[in-house]
């Protein structure tokens, strides 16, 4: 593609007891063609062996520099790297994955030439030599400038839902960018706990910010794969919905203050149900039965609530939320409670409302005139709309 080495490009690893794989990744960042790069690993309180290994590779190649930290988490070892970076560039290459050795001959040859500020391509994801799939860019391939990223990425970037797609993905190991713009937004989301979607906490807000973007549709990065059958360790962990939640909130603030925002907020929704999904995908036994999708984008995370219906809507919901552990259900309600109750449930007629405390009522019921009745019937109570939620309801059949 060229052959340009000028600008010197900094490589952040964050290394995290990778003692299998680490080797591989670092030959992988040492043999490529450019050769204008420093890397810095960033050893983050590894208890393995990656640590001493990734000394011996800095004591044999002077463009590497190992940086030994307390265990902070992605986000800290990737904004540490940064900081102590001396690249007018910066990208970064997770510690178990490895590149093509084209791969920053080709992207900053892109970037310079085109005088980006981000350069993005595309990813290999990579279960074994027999296995592995080429996701380019699902962007065509040429130079946005300010005008082209407003109308041509953002209204999809986050969910293009004729699709059913991301048509940005997220992943900051198959970018480039300039220090000054990545290192702000590296800055923004360091307080913020974050352990899920980081990559996405900081891309999708920069791409508010800057003002060109340059796309090569090939494929340089190899993203290794969890085993088949194996569950991500993100989607199995308990506080999955607390995470999941603090990054929608995250982004809703962030794009709420964009002069996009009514599009990239129903764009979020999307992406938000999507995630959701993925966690209901993890609980896969042998039948199947129809569901309603509990309303998780529309009650903020573990707030109490009443929830008003013992229908096939509310069992619906209130076993959805035993599993997942999304909100507090300290009361159910239903007019016809004593047709409900049973040995496992315990369901209350609407007046016992007025002895409890609560965030918000949850109305569920499929039909809408039955929900408008209940409203009512609630205002009537002297309860406010605001404290009131009904939102539709949608059926989703999958493996229970």
């Amino acid at each position: 593609m060229g052959n340009i080495q000028d600008s010197l490009l900094s490589i952040v690893v964050p290394v995290y007891n990778v003692g299998n794989y680490i080797q591989e990744c670092i030959e992988s960042i040492i043999e490529q063609t450019y050769k204008n790069l420093e890397i810095i690993i960033v050893d983050d309180g590894s208890t393995d062996h990656s640590g001493r290994i990734c000394d011996e590779y800095a004591d044999k190649d002077s463009r590497v520099r190992v940086i030994h930290t307390e265990n902070k988490g992605l986000l800290s070892a990737r904004f540490t790297g940064v900081e102590e970076s001396n690249g007018k560039y910066v990208t970064f290459v997770d510690s178990d994955d490895w590149i093509d050795k084209a791969m920053y001959e080709d992207l900053m040859y892109a970037i310079e030439s085109s005088h980006a500020e981000i350069v993005v391509s595309g990813i290999c994801r990579y279960w074994n030599k027999d296995k592995m799939i080429y996701d380019k860019p699902c962007l065509e391939e040429k130079l946005y400038k300010k005008h082209d990223i407003k109308n041509q990425v953002l209204p999809v970037m986050l969910w293009n839902k004729n699709r059913g797609r991301q048509e940005l993905d997220p992943s900051l190991c198959t970018k480039v960018f300039e220090k000054r713009i990545l290192k702000k937004y590296l800055q923004n989301v360091q307080e913020l706990g974050i352990y899920l979607g980081e990559d996405t906490s900081v891309i999708y807000p920069m791409m508010l910010d800057i003002d060109s973007m340059v796309v090569v549709r090939k494929c340089y990065y190899y993203h290794r794969q969890r085993i088949q059958g194996e569950v991500a360790s993100y989607l199995s962990d308990y506080y999955y919905f607390e995470r999941l939640y603090r990054l929608y909130i995250y982004l809703k603030k962030m794009f709420e203050k964009s002069d996009y925002s009514n599009e990239l907020l129903k764009e979020l929704d999307y992406f938000y149900m999507r995630f959701v999904q993925l966690r209901r995908e993890c609980y896969v036994q042998t039948y199947e039965i129809d569901k309603y999708l509990f309303p998780y984008n529309a009650i903020p995370y573990n707030s109490d609530i009443i929830l008003y219906g013992a229908g096939s809507v509310g069992i619906s919901y209130m076993e959805q939320n035993n599993k997942y552990h999304f909100c507090n259900i300290i009361l159910w309600i239903d007019k016809k409670a004593e047709e409900f109750c049973g040995d496992d449930r315990k369901i209350y007629l609407p007046e016992e409302i007025k002895h409890y405390k609560y965030d918000y009522i949850l109305i569920a019921v499929h039909v809408p005139e039955l929900a408008k009745e209940i409203m009512e019937e609630l205002e009537e109570m002297g309860i406010g709309s605001d404290k009131i939620i009904w939102f539709g309801t949608t059926i989703y059949k999958f493996a229970e």
